[in-house]
């Protein structure tokens, strides 16, 4: 169910029109490819198949400020770590007009700053009225931005928890 209806999905381009978003925990970025290119990689800004790069840079520099990210467009993905690829991931999620963002364990590979850094993100995003699912092991960090808490077991849930009861 996603506001208020009960919602099937053929393909990934149909979550993504109703603004369902996943990044996955093996991030799907294109190493050699630069931060512009992989935002826009199949959703080009094209005029009669020409990229219009400018408008490209321009919106990707505005992407990077709204997740935080002082990279140039230009710089290559493989020039970057792990945690400023995640905030890319995210870009391009606000770029797909993203209402619901489910990340798969997000923290799993960075650093404790980056991790409290990825998770203030995501409270300024609910402030913003964009939801997230956060799929983790950890739950210090699910207590610092959830409002809920499901505990899934053996792929049964086991209790949803109100995260003021659960603290």
């Amino acid at each position: 169910h996603f506001e208020g209806r009960e919602r099937h999905f053929k393909s990934i381009a149909d979550s993504e029109n109703t603004g369902i978003i996943i990044i996955h925990q093996e991030l799907a970025l294109v190493p050699l490819l630069s931060i512009a290119e992989n935002i826009f990689l199949g959703h080009e800004t094209a005029t009669r198949g020409v990229i219009d790069w400018f408008e490209a840079f321009k919106r990707t520099k505005a992407l990077l400020d709204k997740v935080g990210l002082k990279e140039h467009p230009n710089t290559l993905i493989t020039n970057i770590g792990t945690g400023k690829q995640q905030l890319v991931e995210i870009a391009k999620a606000l770029n797909k007009k993203v209402k619901l963002l489910i990340l798969d364990e997000p923290t799993s590979s960075l650093n404790e700053k980056d991790s409290n850094a990825l998770l203030e993100l995501l409270k300024g995003f609910k402030a913003q009225g964009i939801s997230s699912i956060l799929i983790t092991h950890k739950l210090n960090e699910v207590l610092k931005v959830a409002d809920r808490i499901t505990v899934i077991r053996d792929g049964r849930t086991v209790d949803t928890l109100d995260t003021h009861t659960a603290k």
